[in-house]
């Protein structure tokens, strides 16, 4: 298992338990587009600010890593279709188990699937790195290095990075 390990999320540490359950209202999901929460609608552009700074933050924490690809494991696609298009203009691309995405846009656009429920993968290069995501947009990045300068853009960015181990590792990563 990485040493390295954070929860990279949209969600403010302050208002968690002291369990860590987070007790702000805020929106979780994609598909609440349009939809309005704690009395604010949920805009594309709102939803874009997230999502961007997510995809952002696993850009700067390869880079600090410098990893150039990741191989997509656990892939569970649903309803997924390729080349469907979402209600933001995303188009879905083929992806398969076991396919190595590179670092120059496609690990960034299968994010994107993941973070708008497209379908869920682990996206992983064996003992260096990977990117896990979890239910209610939460999502977690483990390295084989520090990745301080990583951490400290992202924070800056406007999302939060806590130290965390990813609920998500497959039985043979443990």
């Amino acid at each position: 298992m990485l040493q390295h390990q954070w929860r990279v999320t949209k969600y403010d540490p302050a208002l968690r338990t002291s369990t860590g359950l987070f007790t702000g209202d805020e929106w979780i999901l994609f598909s609440q587009l349009g939809s309005t929460i704690d009395s604010e609608l949920l805009t594309p552009e709102r939803y874009l600010w997230a999502e961007d700074r997510y995809v952002d933050a696993v850009e700067r924490f390869l880079a600090a890593s410098e990893i150039e690809a990741l191989m997509i494991e656990g892939l569970q696609t649903g309803s997924y279709k390729p080349n469907d298009v979402d209600r933001l203009g995303l188009r879905s691309i083929p992806v398969a188990e076991g396919q190595v995405l590179s670092a120059t846009g496609e690990i960034g656009h299968v994010c994107r699937l993941n973070l708008r429920e497209h379908l869920w993968c682990r996206l992983q290069a064996e003992g260096a790195f990977f990117v896990h995501f979890g239910w209610d947009y939460y999502m977690f990045v483990g390295s084989s290095r520090p990745c301080e300068d990583a951490i400290a853009e992202t924070i800056a960015a406007g999302l939060f990075v806590e130290p965390a181990i990813s609920p998500y590792h497959n039985d043979a990563e443990d």
